[in-house]
């Protein structure tokens, strides 16, 4: 398999994880999702925060900041030099949103 073949793979896999995050109505579904994606990019991990912030002002604010400190604060951190502004402006929205220090 060719890089381009990879790369175009590995897009496809990133475009369907997205749809996935985002038709999580739970917490409990949106951690599943996360600890079974095989890939993640940047825009991913964006659309993580984003849900998790949507999905906290519908449930538990604690156990969702829990998963934010715990899973996405690790990743992001190793995506953030390379992140460009839209993805990075929606995790600190996110962030803010979740009250997470």
């Amino acid at each position: 398999m060719s890089n381009s073949e990879r790369n175009g793979r590995a897009s496809t896999l990133c475009i369907e994880l997205n749809k996935e995050v985002k038709r999580a109505g739970t917490l409990s579904e949106l951690e599943n999702i996360y600890l079974t994606a095989p890939d993640m990019d940047v825009v991913n991990v964006a659309t993580f925060w984003i849900k998790l912030s949507e999905i906290s002002g519908r449930g538990d604010l604690k156990a969702c900041q829990q998963f934010a400190r715990k899973r996405l604060l690790g990743k992001t951190l190793a995506f953030a030099p390379n992140m460009e502004l839209r993805p990075l402006a929606n995790a600190l929205y996110a962030l803010g949103k979740l009250s997470v220090r």
